[in-house]
């Protein structure tokens, strides 16, 4: 049934324009015709399914959240993918497993109303893991080179796009960005994405505490519209997570899902090494391990406890 507020085609129609204008300046007409045309498609193709979604009651924020999800994915990997030289037939093939791990993940947060900073890398872990299975079966169907894989998993537009944005803040301070400077600029827009969901009480009480020139420069970036969604993900959870600890901000330990802290994990070590690690454990342990990559761990007869002490111990293993 129709979302209230909420217009399938007009939105897709919109990511597109969007879009258009954060296409790289080195592309000819066909690759840029190629990011809009496919990005378009997977949005109007979400925001129908949606409104014809028999199990979900979805208000247009919601609706918009995911299919923004897919729009950008979309975007970032047929970037990615046409910067690897790769036929039309290999990229359609990949970025449609792309954006069904996405749509899959985003409705998923939805349904279970999971927090953006941990949406974000849940989703870009999933995106890696499904990109690097659909190559490497590529790969094995003869349709990728196996000398191409390491080039074509190196592109990533993400940390490209991430990087221009650092650089760009800088430069208009009036001089070259530092490494150094660039960190914290990242920083600060992360404490910014974190304080707009405080009272105004709260957040005067943070920024109070920080030097003038900081709590300026977050002012400013809590007035960026949707500036979470133009951060790296996975960078920007750590962040996140940094802030919420030198606050002393505490979670409730029954609230945590340990399941998603190790997928999480698998945005900074290959989920094939984790894999690997558990294959020597327990059955249960082997399984639930597994699991946590897929919906069904959910459905795991395994104690908070023990998912604590998997993924501490897999943390501890990784250095992570």
């Amino acid at each position: 049934m129709p979302i209230d507020g909420f217009d399938a085609q007009g939105f897709a129609q919109s990511m597109a324009q969007q879009a258009g204008e954060f296409l790289p300046q080195d592309f000819d007409d066909e690759s840029k015709n190629y990011v809009i045309g496919k990005l378009h498609s997977f949005c109007q193709m979400a925001g129908q399914s949606l409104e014809n979604e028999p199990n979900m009651t979805l208000n247009a924020e919601q609706a918009s959240m995911i299919v923004q999800y897919i729009g950008e994915w979309t975007f970032h990997k047929c970037i990615d993918l046409i910067r690897s030289n790769l036929s039309n037939e290999v990229r359609d093939h990949i970025i449609q497993q792309v954006a069904f791990v996405v749509f899959d993940e985003a409705k998923k947060a939805v349904a279970e109303n999971i927090p953006h900073e941990q949406v974000a890398p849940t989703i870009e872990a999933q995106v890696d893991r499904i990109f690097k299975e659909s190559i490497m079966q590529l790969v094995n169907s003869g349709h990728i080179q196996e000398q191409d894989v390491e080039h074509i998993l190196s592109q990533s537009n993400v940390a490209q796009v991430s990087q221009e944005m650092a650089e760009q803040a800088a430069a208009e301070q009036g001089s070259p960005p530092s490494e150094e400077e660039q960190r914290r600029a990242f920083k600060l827009a992360a404490i910014s994405i974190l304080l707009k969901n405080m009272d105004k009480k709260t957040v005067q009480g943070i920024l109070s505490g920080m030097s003038e020139a900081d709590a300026d420069q977050i002012m400013d970036f809590m007035k960026v519209p949707e500036l979470e969604h133009q951060l790296d993900p996975t960078l920007l959870a750590r962040e996140l997570e940094d802030f919420k600890q030198s606050l002393n901000i505490q979670p409730d330990p029954e609230s945590i899902d340990y399941s998603q802290m190790i997928r999480m994990l698998a945005t900074r070590v290959n989920p094939n090494k984790i894999l690997s690690l558990a294959k020597y454990e327990r059955p249960l342990i082997r399984e639930y391990t597994a699991e946590c990559f897929t919906s069904e761990v959910n459905n795991m007869p395994i104690s908070k406890n023990l998912s604590k002490i998997i993924y501490e111990y897999l943390s501890l293993k990784f250095n992570a």
